[in-house]
């Protein structure tokens, strides 16, 4: 299950408007000021009680949701005001954010390795107000969801949120519906009765490959079954880019091309094709011989896809795989057993594989202290290797894949999931009042032969040393106490299993470990901490960051450490030249260590300038940038898309001082670009476009080539084969097609290959399917149609033997574009076990085939693919002595 932190807003009861921190609210928008009451000054602790409620802490032996502790509401990770179509108010609208390392594509709960790191969840008020508790993390990047009964979903993918500051996104203004009518037939036209068809976002953001690609991610409730006729219809749908996928028991699961939505409307005609299936069948059942129902079956084959189920009451399975899937990897697991895998050479369809797993027991143990004595009430939780770094310092701040505490004894006992977590290697975390966590070993949970290891059996003890304790007091820069301040513990090194975005801040500014709010007199007191170096950070509102030194904390020591804040730092300035027509500008500053700190500007009427300001940052040199509105895509690493409206400038903000500069906007008016593509003159839907800035060809400056990947859009073609590409600034860029990720479900029967753009910072520019080199002029609207004419090659790879040939059961070919073909990529693909091989939908012309499987090789041959042709060739491959691949 996920853990979760979680607060639901209600209506404030008379309070003054103080934010979190029981500090005067900075917030453009009085009614979000109190959406929560002022922290108690006891303890430190802010003080819920007919503010807020929290949810039950759920200790099951298969773990449950992580309660919200009061201190940990801090200042508020995310805050808006939630609006209906006509400007009004929307109350009691759940609002969550999932926080995940690397960018925040979405959220699907059936695909364990995108579980969340933090959940955090509000409801709005009655004036549609909510605010998020404080991120529990750094360096995560957050997907924030708006529910209600009445409206689509809404989203906003890829935010981020440092901890001690709050990203107010401002009025967050729901959709009207649309809905989307459409067919599912067979291949021969006949329509599919009962079958399933969901209704899935769109990718967003940059797509260079397979793994950015799945960006696809359903819609709650948003699925519908086919009536007699094969119609469907699904309604209450949010605007933007939508993608269908389809399934029916004997046909594999197809998903549709990208349908555009806009707001309110009904697009009909959508077409899905289900291709039948050659399924792989089987059953699942324990070691001993029972059925197990409801476990999980998947495979991984090429081309490139996978497929899953979910057994029946008998353990029962069908897999629905395409007819020329090879390389099947085939995998199984279900609650307290082992992961089941294996790879097959053949092709395991036509027979009813028996998969048997085995019984995992639940993890006992005891969590003792140093004298061995039982902790009454510890928690324990299992932690996926993946996390540890974060879990081992704060386990009570992380969400573990089961929880429990402890007996009287200290004995605990949890059960297994291995389906909750694509992670196969976990380990068990205690942590307890008055003492510091402490970790296991590494659990396995994947079975061989038959068998999970041993190890899992055997009683885990763990040992927790007696903590430290910090304390201290927080003063402003005269030495008065600053109640209300956020005081944030960071640990560093000693940590491992860095990995990702989170690590990277961790490794440079070290992972938050506790967090607190300093009392009535500016204390505060952080116990049960774990020896290490440390530094500590103290955050308010009108007040830039203090941060004390590093220092070494030993077992068992209580060391006191005080912190001043210092007058705010910040900059401010205006913005001159018109931006009416933008709606709403983004301001970055970023810091020398990679901190984003940002402002959003309102542009209104046809002022000549805008204001804006930026306050509470840490003294150091940062760097501005200025983008158009923030409801824009962002890129690969979570920048802005979209021109800079003015040249970066660097600012040097001292300590205290409020550091003016100056903005000027030098753009006349933005460009667009848009056109269709045309393969073998059909409108083909799923082929990506990509627009890349040119005139920086294999630069190695790195600066430079940072631009290229900032600056890097792309986009793919619609269902009817349009694109566009719409805010542009005056420069000239490469336009490079590229093949779909997938062979597209289209009734014009193309498809092509699979994989990304290639060579795309070379000496020569971007390489694809084709490109062209494009100057636009401000205000342009320039049009480009790709004309693409393909080919395509079907052969066999053979070996000569005494007795004839014999068929290649494996090995790897690839095709490389003539002379004349230029801005042409190299592609590559695999011979199967029968030796057969295909490269569908390639541009026409004279291509350089190579063949590799072991010891054999074909030279370098020449080959004409003619428009519209398919080329049937037998290759035989000649051994290569070891002399000859030493020379090579």
């Amino acid at each position: 299950m996920l853990g979760a932190v979680t607060v639901v807003l209600l209506e404030p009861l008379g309070q003054s408007p103080t934010d979190l921190t029981g500090t005067e609210s900075s917030s453009a928008d009085p009614d979000l000021a109190n959406a929560n009451g002022p922290p108690s000054p006891q303890n430190g602790k802010a003080d819920l009680n007919g503010f807020g409620r929290m949810e039950d802490q759920n200790d099951s032996a298969t773990g449950g949701k992580v309660a919200l502790k009061p201190q940990e509401l801090g200042i508020p990770s995310f805050q808006g005001k939630v609006i209906d179509p006509q400007n009004l108010a929307v109350a009691k609208a759940q609002v969550t954010a999932y926080g995940m390392p690397g960018r925040a594509r979405g959220f699907d709960p059936n695909q364990p390795q995108l579980r969340p790191f933090a959940e955090l969840r509000a409801t709005t008020d009655s004036r549609g107000r909510f605010q998020l508790a404080e991120s529990p993390h750094e360096g995560l990047r957050w997907l924030l969801r708006i529910e209600h009964p009445d409206y689509p979903l809404f989203e906003l993918a890829d935010l981020s949120s440092i901890p001690g500051r709050s990203n107010d996104l401002g009025l967050l203004q729901l959709h009207a519906p649309a809905s989307l009518q459409g067919q599912v037939t067979d291949p021969d036209g006949y329509p599919l009765l009962s079958a399933k068809v969901i209704a899935m976002r769109g990718a967003t953001g940059l797509r260079l490959s397979n793994w950015l690609e799945a960006d696809r991610f359903p819609l709650p409730g948003a699925t519908a079954m086919t009536a007699r006729d094969g119609d469907f219809r699904i309604g209450k749908l949010p605007p933007g880019p939508i993608r269908l996928q389809a399934s029916a028991p004997g046909f594999v699961a197809a998903i549709s091309a990208e349908a555009q939505l806009q707001t309110g409307q009904e697009l009909r005609g959508l077409q899905l094709v289900l291709q039948r299936s050659l399924p792989l069948r089987g059953v699942v059942m324990s070691v001993d011989g029972g059925a197990i129902a409801g476990a999980k079956v998947w495979a991984n084959f090429h081309p490139p896809a996978n497929a899953e189920t979910w057994t029946d009451a008998g353990g029962h399975f069908a897999l629905e795989l395409p007819a020329n899937a090879t390389r099947i990897r085939l995998e199984a697991s279900a609650p307290n057993f082992g992961h089941y895998q294996q790879s097959f050479k053949k092709d395991p369809r036509g027979q009813s594989l028996e998969i048997r797993l085995a019984q995992i027991m639940p993890l006992h143990g005891r969590v003792l202290d140093a004298n061995g004595n039982g902790i009454a009430s510890a928690h324990v939780g299992l932690f996926e290797q993946s996390r540890m770094r974060l879990a081992r310092v704060a386990p009570q701040r992380s969400s573990p894949v089961a929880q429990t505490v402890c007996n009287e004894d200290g004995s605990f006992q949890i059960g297994v999931d291995p389906t909750a977590s694509a992670d196969p290697r976990m380990r068990l975390v205690a942590w307890a009042e008055g003492y510091h966590a402490a970790a296991s070993n590494t659990l396995r949970f994947e079975q061989r032969n038959g068998k999970v290891p041993l190890a899992l059996e055997e009683e885990i003890i763990l040992r927790l040393p007696e903590g430290s304790t910090l304390s201290g007091i927080v003063t402003d820069e005269v030495g008065n106490a600053s109640a209300g301040a956020r005081v944030h513990l960071r640990r560093h090194g000693g940590i491992g299993n860095s990995s990702g975005l989170a690590a990277s801040l961790a490794a440079r500014d070290g992972e938050i470990t506790a967090v607190t709010t300093a009392n009535s007199l500016g204390g505060y007191s952080i116990p049960d901490l774990a020896p290490g170096v440390y530094h500590l950070e103290a955050i308010k509102a009108g007040y830039s960051p203090g941060r004390c030194d590093e220092f070494h904390l030993e077992a068992e020591q209580s060391l006191q450490v005080d912190l001043q804040l210092s007058t705010a730092a910040g900059i401010r300035g205006q913005i001159f030249g018109d931006a009416s027509r933008m709606g709403k500008l983004r301001l970055l500053a970023i810091s020398e260590d990679g901190r984003i700190y940002h402002a959003e500007i309102q542009a209104s009427g046809s002022a000549a300038t805008s204001n804006y300001q930026i306050e509470e940052l840490p003294p150091g040199t940062f760097r501005l940038e200025l983008y158009a509105s923030t409801a824009t895509a962002q890129g690969a690493w979570g920048r802005p898309l979209g021109p800079k409206l003015c040249d970066p400038v660097l600012v040097l903000v001292s300590a205290g001082q409020i550091t003016a500069q100056d903005l000027h906007l030098d753009f006349e008016q933005l460009a667009a670009i848009h056109g269709s593509v045309l393969v073998n003159g059909y409108p083909s839907p799923d082929y990506r476009i990509f627009l890349i800035p040119a005139g920086m060809e294999g630069s190695e400056d790195k600066e430079q080539r940072r631009q290229i990947m900032d600056r890097v859009r792309s986009t793919n073609s619609n269902f009817d084969g349009k694109y566009s590409f719409e805010g542009l600034a005056a420069d000239e860029f490469w336009l490079v097609l590229a093949p779909p990720l997938q062979s597209a479900n289209a009734n014009v029967g193309v498809t092509a290959l699979t994989g990304s753009v290639g060579g795309w910072i070379s000496d020569d520019g971007p390489r694809g399917l084709a490109r062209t080199r494009l100057a636009l002029d401000g205000g342009e609207l320039a049009r480009h149609d790709f004309y693409l004419v393909t080919s395509a090659l079907a052969g066999t790879a053979v070996r000569a033997t005494r007795n004839g040939v014999l068929p290649l059961k494996s090995g790897i070919g690839s095709l490389s574009p003539g002379p004349e073909l230029q801005g042409l990529r190299r592609f590559t693909f695999a011979i199967r076990a029968d030796g057969s091989f295909q490269v569908p939908a390639i541009p026409a012309g004279n291509w350089l085939l190579e063949l590799r499987s072991g010891s054999y090789q074909l030279k370098r041959q020449t080959l004409t693919l003619t428009p519209g042709g398919l080329v049937k060739r037998e290759f035989v491959l000649n051994r290569v002595k070891e002399k000859d691949q030493e020379k090579k």
